[in-house]
C-alpha cells in the first residue's frame, strides 16, 4: 500500500449515527448536548458540508446531509482519508495473537498508535472494552474489517494491472 492516505467513500459508523440522531431530533441539536465523540464527528461532517453549526448554538443537518441519508448513505464523496498509521493499527488488531474476538490488550498497542486507536474508536472502526480481569482491550469492528478488505482489493487491482502491463496484456 502506498504511503498516501486511502480515500474512504462511505460514512463511518459514527457519522451515520450522528446524522441519524440529527434526523430523529428534527434536523438540529443544541451544541451543548453533544458528546465529545459527536463534536469530533460534527467537525468532520461540517467540513463535508453535511452539517452546519449555528454560531456554536446548534448543529443543523444540511440539505446535503438529508440527501445522503435518503440515498441510504451511498456516496462517491470522500468521507475520510485513512492514514498509514490508521491502517497499521487495523492490521495490528486484525492479526492480534488472541484473534479477532479478543483483539489486543490496550497496553500492548505501540505508543505511536495509542492516539490513533482513540480516533479509530471514535470512528467506530475499533472498539475498546474491559475484560473480566478489568484489563482494557481493543479489537477491530466489522466496519474496520470492511476498510481493510477495501484496501486489499485496491492493492490487488493495482498489482494485477501492473502485472498485466508488464506482460503486455494491458495497453
Amino acid at each position: 500500500m502506498s504511503p498516501k492516505p486511502f480515500l474512504w467513500r462511505k460514512p463511518t459508523p459514527a457519522q451515520i449515527a450522528f446524522i441519524d440522531r440529527l434526523v430523529t431530533q428534527g434536523g438540529s441539536l443544541p451544541y451543548g448536548r453533544l458528546s465529545y465523540v459527536e463534536t469530533v464527528v460534527l467537525d468532520e461532517l461540517q467540513k463535508l458540508g453535511l452539517v452546519e453549526v449555528e454560531t456554536g448554538k446548534r448543529a443543523i443537518l444540511t440539505e446535503s446531509g438529508y440527501a445522503l441519508k435518503a440515498a441510504y448513505y451511498i456516496t462517491d464523496q470522500v468521507m475520510v482519508a485513512v492514514t498509514r498509521a490508521q491502517l497499521d493499527l487495523l492490521w495490528l488488531l486484525r492479526n492480534a495473537p488472541h484473534g479477532l474476538e479478543l483483539g489486543l490488550p490496550a497496553d500492548l498497542i505501540p505508543g505511536r498508535l495509542v492516539d490513533v486507536a482513540r480516533r479509530m474508536t471514535i470512528r467506530g472502526w475499533v472498539e475498546r472494552y474491559q475484560n473480566k480481569g478489568r484489563r482494557w482491550w481493543a479489537r477491530i469492528t466489522e466496519s474496520g474489517l470492511e476498510v481493510l478488505h477495501a484496501v486489499v482489493e485496491l492493492d490487488d487491482a493495482v498489482r494485477g494491472a501492473a502485472l498485466a502491463k508488464a506482460s503486455g496484456k494491458l495497453h
